[in-house]
């Protein structure tokens, strides 16, 4: 599909096709010494550099890269690490000394608050909040250096149609996950954060909007598929599961379009893959909710990766997007949508609980004719 999609032109926004498996295989070769512990003795140290250091050299180079010179005179006194790691909103308020003469630290004073407002604005990931990683101190059982992890960024489904399939706004990432080589499509699958997927199929609730959610869209529609490359990653979990890929692969053959390689989603590892980072990739669930996704990255796992397998796939930042909130008050968000209300000013209209309760219920009866049905805000659920 991308001979058809990029039409033989090159593009400078994906890299060429990557094989993860056999490139970090090859990697892993090249750089295994650059993963072992090497500690802080001096003449281990010197050993893995490769040069004939003598014991005095050794000794006056410790001392010369030594922290400690770090620390000057008259300056705030060197701060751990860790500390900065574990806190890295540690220094983001502290105020700039008035008596530093120095025009850097000026001009940062007198930075107008429309200044940081359009820093803000033009910030790539502004909307986006990067997770704590608490589950580092867990016992580590993957070995550095020989295991590859990938990170993908999937999309916000958008609405498009054939008579108009442009899409002129920026694509807004929903969220960044990580997998390990071994993890399966399967994983991905479950850990994409869709809300979509938790709608009630009770539909109208307004005559018991206290009865329990007991069966949401997800646990209906259990179907999905994964389009990379030219291959169709089908789950097939449930026997029940519909192939979404046999419609579109029907309507390839008929116009002599290749597209019949069909794969098992949760036989496929991550290291079998053939990627383009960078290139958008789709996934497909309850029927026609699409999502772009895209491979931002891959690299051997390091010391300062999680390395509990059970982990992953973990993670990385999730979507903070605006809240709809309540139409009536304007400061909760919204949790239910009321529709076919003559009372209202807008059809439909989103409401929070409180105002549900409130405006549109006489205790446990319904003040009027009106159909509700239970939504779902992501920023709330997160």
């Amino acid at each position: 599909m991308e001979a058809i999609y990029l039409k033989g032109n090159t593009v400078d926004w994906a890299t060429e096709k990557v094989h993860l498996n056999q490139y970090f295989n090859k990697f892993s070769n090249v750089t295994k010494d650059s993963f072992s512990d090497v500690g802080t003795d001096p003449k281990t140290i010197a050993s893995h550099v490769g040069f004939p250091f003598t014991d005095e050299q050794l000794y006056a180079l410790s001392e010369t890269c030594s922290p400690n010179l770090l620390a000057v005179e008259g300056e705030n006194p060197i701060v751990n690490v860790d500390t900065v790691y574990h806190n890295p909103t540690l220094f983001d308020k502290t105020e700039i000394p008035s008596d530093i003469d120095l025009e850097c630290f000026k001009l940062l004073k007198n930075r107008s608050k429309l200044q940081e407002d359009y820093i803000y604005s033009r910030l790539k990931y502004k909307n986006q909040i990067h997770l704590n990683d608490e589950c580092r101190k867990l016992k580590a059982d993957i070995p550095l250096g020989k295991e590859f992890i990938v990170t993908i960024r999937v999309h916000f489904p958008f609405h498009t149609s054939p008579d108009n399939y442009a899409h002129k706004k920026t694509l807004s990432c929903s969220q960044e996950i990580v997998l390990t080589a071994v993890d399966t499509l399967d994983k991905l699958r479950d850990v994409i954060i869709c809300m979509e997927e938790f709608g009630d199929t009770s539909g109208d609730v307004s005559e018991m909007p206290d009865a329990p959610v007991k069966v949401r869209l997800k646990d209906v529609y259990k179907s999905g598929m994964f389009y990379i490359g030219n291959t169709f990653y089908v789950d097939k979990r449930y026997p029940e599961n519909l192939d979404y890929s046999e419609v579109i692969r029907s309507w390839a053959a008929k116009r002599k379009i290749t597209m019949n390689r069909v794969d098992v989603m949760e036989k496929t590892k991550i290291s079998d893959l053939v990627v383009r980072f960078g290139y958008p990739y789709l996934y497909q669930h309850l029927g026609n909710c699409e999502h772009l996704f895209i491979f931002s990255d891959a690299r051997l796992l390091h010391q300062n990766d999680i390395q509990t397998r059970e982990q992953y796939p973990l993670y990385m930042s999730l979507s903070v997007k605006l809240a709809k909130f309540c139409t009536l008050c304007g400061s909760n968000v919204a949790r239910w949508v009321v529709t076919n209300f003559e009372k209202l000013t807008r059809d439909p209209a989103f409401v929070c609980t409180l105002c549900f309760k409130m405006y549109f219920y006489i205790g446990k009866k319904k003040n009027g004719s009106f159909q509700a049905f239970r939504y779902y805000d992501r920023r709330a659920m997160i």
